[in-house]
């Protein structure tokens, strides 16, 4: 899997919010499938661990987008935004070793939950395969 990590700006006064992008071609559609299972599973991670920490923060769930950065792999790929720079309040949050820890270990729990999910996918795939 491929996932990347960044934070990006937003209007003054726009609320703080979290979310995940995956990428979606009709041509690839078993890579699309497990990119939105990654992002979903990350994102859930993300908005779990830090809306009980982060009052006000807002799920803005799992988009599609055509990144480079997502296309041009061919393995499950997510970009995860974890904040806006141009927010103060995410800059402050940005600068504290705590907040960056749980950031850290939201995607890291994720990417486990992911991987879990994924190898009992595989396995299931497999054996309906093996059964035709």
């Amino acid at each position: 899997t491929y996932s990347s990590v960044k934070a990006r700006t937003r209007g003054a006064g726009a609320p703080e919010e979290l979310q995940s992008v995956d990428w979606t071609n009709v041509d690839i559609r078993e890579k699309v499938q497990e990119s939105r299972r990654f992002a979903a599973s990350v994102q859930r991670a993300l908005y779990g661990m830090l809306a009980a920490k982060t009052p006000g923060i807002r799920d803005r769930g799992v988009k599609k987008a055509f990144y480079v950065v997502l296309t041009g792999t061919s393995m499950p790929a997510i970009l995860a935004e974890i904040s806006f720079v141009s927010s103060p309040t995410d800059e402050d949050n940005l600068q504290s070793e705590v907040y960056r820890h749980q950031i850290a270990e939201a995607l890291f729990k994720g990417i486990e939950q992911y991987t879990a999910s994924h190898q009992v996918h595989l396995a299931s795939t497999a054996a309906k395969t093996a059964n035709r």
